[in-house]
């Protein structure tokens, strides 16, 4: 259960956000200052927690200048300049922190009294489904997808 839990989402982030280049919204997603403009206006204002979350993380991997597997790995993929390679990669490890939360609660859930009749290998469906949903909706990267579904999942606890 330890691997869907953790690891499902890791590769499942993995895919969707190194795998694929999203066409939605390039533009944004991989230039800092046009991200934070675009989501500190309009209907975006409201939801500006995850944004004050996203920015101390992307701060923090470029003071630490941690590289990893992520420059040799992204620069395949993408022409873009390092500080947006880490934005764009603070932008997916906060979302699959989320992710992670996400179906360590519906797990949880899972093991609830209520859900005792249900076999574990049906639970074990019912993550790996949850996973795959929330991977699909992740074509368009934003910052409070996978914060909204953790809280969605959070309240049922």
């Amino acid at each position: 259960m330890v691997f869907v839990s953790v690891g499902l989402p890791i590769v499942l982030m993995w895919i969707v956000y190194y795998g694929f280049i999203t066409g939605y919204m390039p533009g944004l997603v991989f230039d800092p200052t046009k991200y934070i403009a675009w989501h500190t206006q309009g209907i975006y204002q409201s939801r500006s927690f995850g944004l004050h979350l996203l920015l101390p993380l992307c701060n923090f991997l470029l003071s630490i200048n941690w590289h990893g597997w992520l420059p040799s790995y992204s620069n395949l993929l993408f022409r873009i300049p390092t500080e947006s390679l880490f934005f764009y990669f603070s932008l997916v490890l906060y979302n699959l922190f989320f992710f992670i939360l996400s179906n360590i609660v519906a797990f949880v859930i899972l093991q609830n009294q209520r859900f005792s009749h249900v076999c574990f290998r049906d639970k074990l469906n019912i993550i790996i489904v949850i996973s795959f949903l929330i991977a699909i909706t992740q074509y368009v990267p934003l910052y409070y997808d996978c914060q909204s579904y953790f809280f969605c999942c959070a309240q049922f606890f």
